[in-house]
């Protein structure tokens, strides 16, 4: 009787066992798959990057169009009633120099009121496509996919599957994210939430729409400076 107790308890724990090692294999290849596709994807030198963030008080678009070495970033704002614009052309795509994120820009300033503009100011930027699930070796990556929870769904039409617990260098383990499978992009991060009504979200939420090979020279043509007030301070 006691061997027979036994051997049922070996047969359950060998069953966990089987079910942890295909739980972990699962997400260790859908992880590795999806920040492959990233790192395929941020190869790209034509794109547009659409991100919309939302949280109960505010609003904000921002559009980050990329060609090759010019970039231009339109920054919306809805507060209240009020509408604020800011459009700043990196000339000619150039950092200041290779060792920092600084770009030399010129930053225009729309809203009901007036417009202003400040002209060669040093900028740092650092936002652009990002691989959200990378993991710096297979070690880290075998450690992430113990508690990382992903399933298959769709977001807005996206095939996508949708990632929590994710603590990986790119991103925190309060972030829950859908994951576009195809680019292993971020098609929406929620923070502090660990569940999603697409009808009812009053969290913290971004989302991002992307496209790739359309952005053409004319984007980066930079409105008449005679229309706006050149300030010599920061906006």
């Amino acid at each position: 009787m006691k061997n027979k107790i036994i051997k049922i308890i070996g047969i359950i724990l060998l069953i966990v066992l089987i079910i942890f090692i295909a739980y972990i294999g699962r997400n260790m290849y859908i992880i590795s798959k999806l920040s492959n596709n990233a790192e395929e994807t941020m190869q790209s030198t034509n794109y547009k990057v659409t991100v919309y963030n939302y949280d109960l008080d505010n609003y904000s678009k921002e559009e980050i169009l990329v060609m090759e070495d010019r970039m231009k970033i339109t920054r919306t704002e809805l507060s209240g009633n009020d509408v604020i614009t800011i459009t700043t052309y990196a000339k000619n795509g150039e950092k200041i120099d290779d060792s920092s994120n600084k770009y030399l820009v010129n930053m225009y300033y729309d809203n009901k009121e007036d417009k202003k503009a400040i002209l060669n100011k040093e900028m740092n930027y650092t936002r652009n496509l990002e691989n959200e699930l990378y993991t710096e070796n297979w070690w880290q990556l075998f450690t992430k996919s113990i508690t990382t929870s992903i399933k298959s769904l769709t977001f807005k039409g996206k095939e996508c599957y949708y990632i929590t617990n994710f603590d990986g260098p790119n991103s925190n383990s309060q972030e829950s994210i859908y994951i576009d499978k195809d680019t292993g992009m971020p098609s929406c991060i929620i923070e502090n939430e660990e569940a999603i009504d697409e009808e009812t979200m009053d969290s913290s939420i971004i989302e991002f729409k992307y496209e790739f090979d359309n952005v053409i020279e004319e984007d980066f043509n930079e409105p008449d400076i005679s229309d706006y007030e050149i300030m010599k301070e920061t906006l």
